[in-house]
């Protein structure tokens, strides 16, 4: 067994924790983990170099290795890569075994090569293009040419001949691969956004989010936030900004408590989705879907929310049963607290309107003798002639 498969992960143990189906190339935990509770179905999280990677037992593993070890119960002992270039695609059938060198082949040609084949170089010393190729760890010479086209072309049919593919195979599967880091990382960036928004976004899916950021230039340390604060992040109202991580000293008591208190001003939907499931069960999601079928407005007064708290208007609020906890509509902060102080007893609340409309209908006059103001008042309560 090769260094890199040394683990004290048994097949017994994979088999206990993930389920995999090797034809969907479907990978699912037996039981749900904290880590995958914002996530898609699959176990795991995609990094950003496009690949799948799951944690069992505190220790991170790379899925299609797994996937491999799960279905034929040992580790392979080489590198593993994707026929059709795509990472993500954990079907057994897309997944061979390869040596370094096959590896190395299937890679790009290096950044300071001056031709843009591989295997094609300027020999200056003869003032030619020297052209050779690696098979079995041995260099094979192909032969020098007066013209670069010449020296690629013997390279390339030599590669078909030796090696079975082509460097234009290459291309297609390297485009492939980008491609998958791109949808990685965008997938990445947009997980970070729905937890930063409580779950609530402008965007459907993650497709018409990719559509949108697909073609973004990636930026580290970044992350985008809504503008508006008060409405959904999504089209029209979003912005890049630095991570808050990367501005506080997380290794001090300090600077973890001033990264929360940042990270609660920023992202404030975070929190309203943690409040609302914690006291009510009930997510942002649903409570924007309430929000909207009562036109935002309240269900008993018919009106919009008015109290305000530190120059902020407040969220509508969430009327429930206290008895049986059942979730009834959303109301007005007033008409929430007139409940609450009449007990959610309909004999008091009804009692209450028919005393409106009796004292409506039959307005009392003050005795005319009954003083009206505050030194009226003080003068006759200490009136002797009332003691008289």
């Amino acid at each position: 067994m090769t260094k890199k498969n040394s683990s004290a992960l048994t097949h017994s143990q994979l088999i206990s924790v993930l389920n995999y189906d090797p034809a969907t190339g479907a990978v699912t935990r037996r039981v749900k983990s904290r880590r995958d509770a914002n996530r898609d179905g699959d176990a795991g999280c995609v990094g950003n170099n496009g690949r799948r990677y799951i944690t069992i037992d505190g220790k991170q593993y790379i899925a299609h290795r797994l996937v491999w070890f799960y279905a034929h119960g040992q580790w392979p002992e080489n590198n593993l890569a994707p026929k059709d270039g795509d990472y993500l695609n954990l079907k057994l059938e897309n997944w061979i075994e390869e040596t370094q060198a096959e590896t190395s082949r299937r890679s790009k040609h290096r950044a300071n090569n001056t031709s843009g084949s591989r295997g094609v170089h300027f020999d200056k010393s003869r003032s030619k293009w020297l052209a050779n190729i690696v098979v079995n760890y041995r260099t094979k010479y192909l032969g020098r040419f007066d013209t670069k086209e010449a020296a690629i072309e013997a390279y390339e049919k030599a590669r078909k001949d030796f090696l079975g593919s082509t460097s234009g195979d290459v291309v297609v599967l390297t485009a492939k691969r980008e491609r998958g880091v791109v949808r990685a990382r965008c997938r990445h960036l947009w997980r970070r956004t729905l937890a930063n928004a409580g779950g609530v976004t402008g965007w459907a899916s993650f497709e018409e989010f990719h559509a949108e950021f697909g073609a973004v230039e990636w930026r580290n340390n970044r992350e985008i936030a809504a503008v508006d604060q008060t409405k959904p992040i999504g089209p029209g109202n979003w912005q890049w900004q630095e991570t808050l991580y990367s501005q506080f000293d997380t290794s001090t008591r300090e600077g973890r408590i001033a990264y929360m208190q940042a990270h609660r001003q920023m992202h404030p939907m975070t929190y309203r989705d943690g409040a609302l499931r914690k006291s009510f069960g009930l997510d942002l999601a649903a409570y924007h879907r309430m929000h909207d079928a009562q036109d935002g407005r309240c269900a008993i007064c018919k009106k919009q929310e008015s109290t305000t708290r530190n120059d902020k208007s407040l969220w509508l609020s969430v009327d429930h049963c206290h008895k049986t906890g059942a979730i009834r509509r959303l109301l007005c902060n007033p008409c929430n607290k007139g409940l609450g102080h009449f007990l959610d007893d309909p004999a008091l609340l009804r009692a209450a309107a028919e005393y409106i409309e009796d004292c409506a209908a039959n307005p009392t006059s003050v005795p005319a003798s009954h003083p009206s103001t505050p030194m009226q008042r003080k003068e006759h309560l200490y009136d002797d002639d009332q003691f008289s």
